[in-house]
């Protein structure tokens, strides 16, 4: 990367390293403001300040505070230029200039809705205009700035950790080796593998409409059907088939891998992954892994119950909560008389059969996901639950990168989580009552959840490290 053309602001910013989080900001915000993010070189100087940052003169965290903030700020400026203007701002200069990639944005704006925001992050082409046409086509401003907020928080590391860790390799004096950019690429890959198989997977086998009548022409005169189904008209199936088709393929992984397969199998499983993630051990990865992991912790996961469940039963959704409160209530029995009340990172329980770490955050997550996607239709459900079981996911990476505990305990404990959820589902389905709206108040929940998840990794890093 070329950082010539931006060398006179980096030598600037060497001499005054107390400009470098103000510079971030600005930097990511002129870079996610339209047309403005194309004409200035905001990629190289980003890259350029990450390292002046990575060499100890901010956080990791705050590193990736600065960016969010300004992609953020800028993409939100953007948005209310063309919910302001309309099409007026294709008659404005420096916008009229661009008439092509306004008819581009619009395009793809409407071809994908709302993921075009998430998109329109890292893609080039429709990258300068894609806010904006949100703003002219009139999308909802609490639903904009929710896919705003969730992607510039996977788009400040993308932008900001390679030059971060380039700056604090040279100020460790660590050589990175070849393998960390080899294991980081092999994940990246692993996660769109992943990704695309679930698109197969759904496209091919979820339960159609058709199907789903052709079944309630079948079974809705049984008792079971009639005592299970929503007691609440116009929702997408009324007996729960999604929850109850999951729970039979999670709960037959689970007894698959963990009853048939030997130990003597899992065994070598785990020594082969632990072989395979060795270098992904490095000290400029530690703290990303620790802060992940920290989302699992017990603690954390309390505070993030307590107050889904104190936004649900404000709501009015009182089946909701009740049946979160009770499920992760019992499900921290156990490792609370097992390990104590000091149940934390710090602790090395790589001997468990079943990751408790793990298991809380695949049942929470997957809960709050499940409640988002509820009203969706049916395709778009098993993605926002997708998206919903990320969080666990990269806990139960992060957590055995770190060796505090196995691979197969960080398995075991994702699907046992992911079975005790649909089983939560499937109960919550006859107390529906109310409807699920996607309120201003379900946005600020889930921007004060992110809020609490970030103050809790800023407290408690330096404890664990």
């Amino acid at each position: 990367m070329d950082l010539s053309s931006v060398q006179p602001v980096l030598n600037w910013l060497n001499e005054h390293p107390q400009w470098i989080g103000i510079s971030i900001l600005l930097v990511a915000f002129i870079e996610s403001l339209a047309i403005v993010g194309i004409i200035v070189p905001g990629v190289v100087l980003l890259f350029g300040i990450a390292v002046l940052a990575g060499t100890g003169v901010l956080s990791l965290t705050e590193t990736f505070v600065w960016a969010g903030a300004g992609a953020i700020l800028g993409d939100g400026i953007s948005y209310y230029l063309g919910r302001h203007y309309h099409q007026k701002i294709k008659r404005i200069w420096p916008f009229s200039r661009y008439p092509t990639w306004f008819e581009n944005g619009e395009r793809f704006f409407k071809q994908h809705g709302g993921k075009s925001i998430a998109i329109g992050r890292f893609v080039g082409p429709i990258r300068p205009v894609i806010p904006m046409v949100a703003g002219m086509l009139d999308m909802p401003a609490s639903r904009f700035f929710t896919i705003n907020c969730c992607s510039a928080i996977a788009w400040a590391p993308v932008y900001t950790l390679p030059g971060y860790l380039v700056g604090a390799s040279t100020q460790l004096a660590i050589d990175i080796p070849s393998g960390l950019l080899w294991g980081v690429v092999g994940l990246f890959c692993s996660i769109a593998i992943l990704t695309w198989l679930l698109n197969w997977f759904c496209q091919r086998y979820l339960p159609t409409l058709s199907r789903y009548r052709l079944l309630a022409e079948r079974y809705s005169d049984r008792r079971w059907w009639r005592t299970l189904q929503s007691q609440r008209p116009h929702v997408h199936y009324a007996f729960p088939i999604n929850p109850c088709w999951l729970l039979l393929l999670s709960l037959t992984s689970w007894l698959l891998l963990f009853f048939v397969i030997p130990d003597s199998i899992w065994t070598t499983a785990n020594q082969w992954v632990s072989i395979v993630l060795t270098p992904l051990e490095h000290p400029l990865l530690k703290p990303i892994f620790t802060a992940v992991g920290l989302l699992s912790e017990w603690q954390h996961i309390s505070i993030v119950s307590l107050l889904t469940v104190g936004w649900m039963w404000h709501q009015r959704y009182r089946g909701h909560a009740l049946v979160l409160l009770i499920s992760i209530s019992a499900v921290s029995i156990w490792p609370l008389l097992h390990h104590g009340m000091q149940l934390s990172l710090s602790q090395d329980h790589i001997t468990e059969i079943i990751s408790h770490h793990t298991l809380l955050s695949s049942l929470l997550y997957s809960q709050i996901a499940a409640l988002i996607a509820y009203e969706r239709p049916v395709k778009q459900q098993w993605w926002i639950l997708y998206i919903g079981l990320l969080p666990s996911l990269l806990a139960a990476l992060s957590l055995t990168t770190l060796n505090l505990v196995s691979f197969s305990a960080a398995i075991s404990g994702f699907l046992l989580g992911l079975v005790l959820c649909c089983l939560c589902r499937v109960a919550i389905s006859p107390l529906d009552r109310n409807p699920i709206h996607s309120t201003s108040s379900l946005f600020i929940l889930l921007g004060l959840l992110l809020v609490v998840g970030g103050l809790y990794i800023h407290i408690q890093l330096n404890t664990v490290i």
